[in-house]
């Protein structure tokens, strides 16, 4: 939830526009492409193994502002069927203003990052999105040795 305007202390509550677990994501400005959205399985057939994954993400601010270098810093942990962090980035300042033609009152930033995540274990896994140590969301996938039935 957004603080409403003239009663704001201190910097500005994020709100998350969405979150997804994709093959691959770019950034062009204020379009985001992903290929394979919305993963929520992830196919292994041994492990230990490293798996590609893109994520995309976009958090509005309230306040047009504060200046892009800043916003509070994303953070993404992915965490494994125990609840033990796999490998987190911190600092993630992928970030850019976007949209201020058509939202000028608002702030908006995109996050675009593909990664190797390393896998270990199979069975239910999560990645927990945080800006400025505020949990966002988190998104739940589960890795497994089987492939997917066709229909």
């Amino acid at each position: 939830m957004l603080w409403p305007a003239g009663r704001r202390k201190g910097p500005t509550v994020p709100e998350l526009d969405f979150l997804m677990l994709c093959d691959h994501v770019r950034a062009e400005g204020a379009i985001v492409h992903l290929v394979a959205a919305g993963i929520d399985r992830i196919y292994v057939e041994q492990l230990p193994g490293v798996v590609p994954i893109g994520i995309a993400a976009r958090v509005t601010f309230a306040d047009a502002a504060v200046p892009v270098d800043g916003l509070p810093r994303a953070e993404l942990d992915f965490q494994g069927p125990d609840d033990r962090t796999i490998v987190s980035f911190r600092g993630v300042s992928s970030a850019r203003d976007v949209g201020a033609d058509a939202h000028p009152d608002l702030l908006r930033a995109i996050l675009a990052a593909n990664i190797a995540l390393p896998l270990q274990d199979f069975g239910r896994h999560r990645l927990r999105f945080l800006v400025g140590g505020v949990l966002l969301k988190t998104v739940p996938f589960v890795v497994v040795d089987q492939p997917p039935e066709r229909a």
